[in-house]
């Protein structure tokens, strides 16, 4: 291969991997409709179901209208893991915190992953009394003593679960969570 021709070859391959390694911003509107793209406002998706259909890489965010309520309950797991210097965030966008309402199931259920800014959310459920799950809960059951690093939440409002409001917690050996940090959450 000619030098020119392998410099050029080099230079679309850093090309095209830089673009694959950006994040996206992920938005979620009432307005919106879940056959849109998300990557926008003005092409926001409509429902969590929509949100859980899709997997996310490590920098993206995914962001709910703030003001709106959102009925369902949030699912994310090892596909979905963001890292420590890029975390996957899910948060509000707009004016206001958007409101994610469990009915009785748990709000956000993150499973064998971290990489994770939870910010600037209500996380309701229907009542102490009918809600069996719990607002904010991220699970890990791998095994092989496993520390999943990175979980951050703040500014977030759980509220009205049969169980706990945020849950961070394994039943397997040592697995667990390392580097949580909770600020400003009820």
């Amino acid at each position: 291969m000619r030098p020119a021709t392998l410099r050029l070859s080099t230079c679309v391959c850093c090309l095209l991997l830089a673009t694959s390694a950006r994040a996206t911003d992920y938005y979620v509107s009432s307005t919106g409709l879940d056959a849109n793209r998300g990557t926008s406002p003005a092409e926001a998706w409509r429902t969590i179901q929509r949100v859980n259909n899709d997997q996310y890489r490590p920098g993206d965010r995914i962001l709910f209208e703030g003001g709106t309520t959102f009925s369902g309950n949030l699912f994310l797991d090892a596909v979905d893991a963001g890292a420590p210097d890029a975390p996957v965030t899910i948060g509000s966008y707009g004016t206001g915190r958007a409101t994610i309402y469990a009915g009785d199931g748990t709000g956000i259920l993150i499973h064998n992953a971290a990489g994770f800014v939870v910010r600037d959310l209500f996380v309701i459920g229907s009542g102490s009394t009918t809600n069996t799950g719990d607002g904010i809960f991220f699970f890990a059951d791998l095994a092989g003593d496993v520390k999943l690093p990175y979980i951050r939440i703040d500014h977030v409002d759980a509220a009205r679960f049969g169980d706990y409001g945020i849950l961070i917690g394994s039943n397997n050996g040592n697995t667990g969570y390392a580097d949580v940090r909770i600020t400003a959450a009820v």
